[in-house]
């Protein structure tokens, strides 16, 4: 009995890695703009203060 051992990238399509990355960025994205959003709701409420 044989055992071969394979590597991560040898197991992996590219569209799997395309996948991958494409939902990476786009969380990412998300999360920057919520963030960004966030920021600015800040910023308008504290100089919109008397």
């Amino acid at each position: 009995m044989s055992l071969t051992i394979h590597t991560f990238y040898e197991t992996v399509t590219f569209q799997d890695w395309i996948a991958v990355l494409a939902a990476a960025l786009g969380c990412g994205l998300l999360m920057g703009l919520e963030r960004e959003r966030h920021q600015s709701k800040e910023h308008k409420q504290a100089t919109a203060a008397p």
